[in-house]
């Protein structure tokens, strides 16, 4: 029965559907329908979506309560929202931290009073991605006696403090210090607040340790992977294929300038590198 469960309001920036590209997109999209698989919770999802995503969507399939903001419906919208969403994301000083964005904010929120309208009254508020916790005190106000759970795809002061180290124009290394410096006295203190962090990684479990979160609430979760193991490939000659985040240039220079592609250079194997999207 329905007043049995706990209710659940998940908030989420990235819309969740079967074959979603990006790794945090898989890991919600699994433990969401998980969860609600079990039919111990009365989950609703508010989310947000690309306009051109939408054709992807399944969560009716799966009888997920839910409730979209789309993005980017026409041409108009799109550059509103990049305007006004890169004033916050360039701002160091943004009240959001710059992840919880002008535009997607005011969508996300008009979603939250849709759901005030409706009656429900969460037991259980996750938070998925750090845009979310960034909310923490709009939802506090509204909903005080919830529990709050913070899943933390990524530490994304830690990706701030890469940009920081990488950058190397003078304006731009100042403004990412400046966004680095805000950004990690607003997480930490938001996750301070919450009543249980997930993380998908030990690293970054430790990271939040050492800045100061009591160990006690933090757990590790295991990230979704696709299963390929009974994929065959067919192997025409030698070669290596090497991804990673775009951003993050060290990754880069270590494997160019290490010993080991001296060896692969040498033996005359094929070298790939695959650029992924920053998160």
């Amino acid at each position: 029965m329905l007043e049995n469960k706990s209710r659940i309001l998940w908030i989420s920036p990235y819309a969740p559907y079967d074959g979603v590209g990006h790794a945090g997109g898989k890991t919600h999209n699994y433990y969401l329908k998980y969860f609600h698989s079990s039919q111990k919770f009365d989950i609703t999802l508010l989310t947000l979506c690309m306009n051109d995503e939408a054709q992807k969507l399944d969560l009716s399939k799966y009888k997920i309560k839910n409730e979209i903001g789309f993005l980017d419906t026409n041409k108009t919208k799109k550059m509103l929202r990049r305007i006004t969403s890169g004033f916050s994301y360039w701002n160091p000083f943004d009240r959001y931290g710059g992840i919880c964005q002008i535009y997607e904010r005011t969508l996300m929120k008009k979603l939250l009073k849709n759901y005030i309208k409706a009656g429900y009254n969460p037991n259980i508020i996750i938070m998925q991605w750090t845009y979310s916790l960034m909310l923490l005190d709009y939802l506090k106000a509204i909903f005080p006696t919830s529990q709050y759970i913070a899943i933390e795809e990524d530490v994304s002061y830690l990706n701030f403090f890469r940009q920081f180290k990488q950058a190397t124009n003078r304006i731009l290394k100042f403004i990412w210090e400046k966004k680095y410096e805000h950004l990690f006295n607003m997480e930490i203190s938001m996750l301070k607040n919450v009543d249980l962090i997930v993380t998908n990684n030990k690293k970054d479990s430790k990271l939040l340790e050492k800045d100061g979160i009591d160990a006690t609430k933090i757990e590790t979760a295991t990230p979704y992977f696709d299963n390929y193991s009974k994929v065959e490939r067919c192997v025409e000659g030698r070669d290596i294929l090497w991804s990673n985040v775009a951003s993050r240039k060290l990754q880069k220079r270590r494997m160019v300038y290490s010993k080991s592609y001296a060896i692969i250079k040498k033996r005359k194997i094929s070298f790939y590198y695959c650029r992924g999207k920053s998160c």
